[in-house]
């Protein structure tokens, strides 16, 4: 099954841009490198607002688009299937919607967790 074997030598370089101070994002990415192949770079201070951003191969993404883009790159195949769904509409507008709900509680979602909370303003 070549098919499978394809996220095993990635042809682009996934680099995702992440708060390291948020314990949520630093969680996240974790969870993001057990299950495909990125280049995790922490966001310079002052630009924590962004959140995420994903650079592949020079294109930008941000928000739910770059969280569908990371899930099809997984290893697993409940992950990759989960990002093409969540790239269907009306889910895309589900997707965009519980994106930034949880980018805009962030602080108090790692802060519920037990994790390092971020000062997000």
């Amino acid at each position: 099954m070549a098919s499978d074997t394809a996220w095993r030598q990635p042809t682009v370089t996934c680099q995702v841009h992440f708060d390291h101070d948020c314990g949520l994002c630093t969680h996240a990415m974790r969870w993001l490198r057990a299950r495909c192949a990125v280049t995790p770079v922490p966001l310079a201070d002052g630009a924590a607002a962004s959140a995420l951003i994903v650079v592949i191969d020079g294109h930008q993404q941000t928000g739910a688009s770059a969280v569908r883009t990371l899930l099809r790159r997984c290893r697993a195949r409940r992950w990759r299937a989960l990002g093409l769904v969540l790239g269907v509409p009306p889910l895309t507008l589900v997707a965009d919607l519980g994106y930034r709900a949880i980018a805009a509680n962030r602080a108090r979602i790692s802060a519920a967790l037990g994790w390092s909370a971020c000062e997000v303003p």
